[in-house]
This record gives C-alpha cells, sequence and structure tokens, in this order.
C-alpha cells in the first residue's frame, strides 16, 4: 500500500529576514507580510516567527507567521498564494497562471500547497501532522490532516481530496478527468489514485485498517471501505480481495464485489 505522507512531523523551516516594505509588520509578535505584484516583501517577528510573500504579474501573495513559525507565499501571473503558519509551524504556498494556493499550519505541523493553470490547491495540518496538495491543469486538490497524520493529494485536471486524523495516512490522485478522495482515522491507511476517467474511493478506520482504490480502467469504478484492521483492495479490472481479519472489509468496484 501506498502510505506516502504516513504520520509526517514536519516543523518550521524559518527565514530570518529584515522587515521590509509597508505590507511587513509584526503581528502580536508574529510576522505579517503582503504583496500585491509588489515584489518580495519579508518580515521578521518578536516571537521568532518569519514571513515572506512575493508578488508579480497581476498576483497577490499574503504570508502570515506566529509561534516561532516561518511562512512563505508565492504567487505569479495573476496567481493568489496565501500561507499561515501558528504553534512551532510552517507553510508554504506556491501559485502561477491563474491559480490558487492556500496552506494553514499549526501545533507543530507542516502543511505545503502548489498550484498551476488556474488550478486550486488547499492544505491544512495540526498537532504535529502533515499535509501537501499539488494541483495543475483546472485541477482540485485539498489534503487534511490532523492528529500525527499525512494527507497528500495529487490532481492533475481532476478532483483530489485526502484526509486524515489520528496516527492515519491518506493519499489521493487523480489524473485524466476521474475524480479521487482517500480518507484514514485512528491508525489507519487509506490511498486512492486513478489516471482516468475511474471513480475511486478509500477509507479505512481503526487500527491496523488499510484500503486501497487503484483504477485505471476508463468508466470504471473502485470504492474500498475497512474498519478494525480490515485490509481490503480492488482496481476495476480484476475481483477484488478482502481480508476482514478482526474488524470489516467491503469493496464495490466494476471489477466485481467482495
Amino acid at each position: 500500500m501506498n502510505m506516502k505522507g504516513f504520520v509526517i512531523v514536519a516543523t518550521a523551516t524559518v527565514w530570518m529576514f529584515a522587515s521590509a516594505g509597508v505590507n511587513a509588520h509584526a503581528a502580536h509578535g508574529g510576522a505579517s507580510c503582503k504583496s500585491k505584484s509588489q515584489g518580495l516583501i519579508t518580515a521578521t517577528g518578536t516571537d521568532g516567527s518569519s514571513c515572506e510573500a512575493d508578488a508579480a504579474g497581476g498576483a497577490r501573495a499574503t504570508a502570515n507567521a506566529v509561534g516561532n513559525s516561518g511562512s512563505t507565499a508565492l504567487a505569479d501571473h495573476s496567481a493568489s498564494a496565501s500561507a499561515k503558519a501558528s504553534g512551532s509551524s510552517g507553510a508554504d504556498a506556491s501559485a502561477d497562471n491563474g491559480a490558487s494556493a492556500s496552506a494553514n499550519a499549526g501545533g507543530g505541523s507542516g502543511a505545503d500547497a502548489t498550484s498551476n493553470h488556474g488550478a486550486t490547491a488547499k492544505a491544512k495540518a495540526s498537532n504535529g501532522s502533515g499535509a501537501d496538495a499539488a494541483a495543475d491543469n483546472h485541477g482540485k486538490a485539498i489534503a487534511t490532516a490532523s492528529g500525527s497524520s499525512g494527507a497528500d493529494a495529487g490532481s492533475d485536471g481532476c478532483p483530489a481530496t485526502a484526509t486524515a486524523k489520528a496516527n492515519s495516512g491518506a493519499t489521493a490522485t487523480c489524473s485524466g478527468g476521474g475524480n479521487a478522495v482517500a480518507t484514514a482515522s485512528n491508525s489507519a491507511g487509506a490511498t486512492a489514485e486513478t489516471d482516468t476517467t475511474c471513480i475511486v474511493s478509500a477509507k479505512a478506520s481503526g487500527s491496523g485498517s488499510t484500503s486501497e482504490a487503484v483504477c485505471s480502467v476508463a468508466a470504471g469504478f473502485v470504492h474500498v471501505t475497512t474498519t478494525g484492521g480490515g485490509t481490503a483492495s480492488g482496481n476495476g479490472v480484476n475481483p477484488p480481495t478482502c481480508t476482514p481479519n478482526s474488524g470489516t472489509a467491503k469493496v464495490h468496484s466494476s471489477g466485481g464485489n467482495c
């Protein structure tokens, strides 16, 4: 199973710059930076936090950091980027060519959002977690992680959503016009991947539960759900596999059910 991003505890990379420009200032001891196509704006807060906002070509970038944290927002060609970090965390957002990206990290976490060509990327991490969202070609990627978890969402022209809670890992990857959703909680892992017009979802909850939905079949579908330590996988072509162990395991797919 692809457990990329599982239990990521990211720390803030702190950039120490001197305050520059009228759109840089300390905010309650932290640092706040805003650039409306004004180039690079940097600031350092009294609490050890720092921010960097860099925008050009009709773009907007906003970065805020507080509580010994670091944030960076980069935008170009009419794009928008927003990064917020608090509580010894790090947030990075980068957008280009009319895209939008937002990263929000708190409580010793790391969040990274990257978007291009009209796409949308949103990453949010809290309580010692890591979230990574990357989107291109008008796609949408959303990664949310909390409680020592890791979430990774990648989109190329279609929706990808990854959500992980309570020491879990979730990965969602979409390209080719499909849709991917991965949800994991309570020490579980979920992976949903598609590279064509296939709809995939993977949901896992409970210690040791793993769900994997990986599809390359046009107009196919794979929906996998596990609980209480069960494991299951499906690809939309071949018969799926389900191993309940002490919990449950279910697959509904264009390749069969179990």
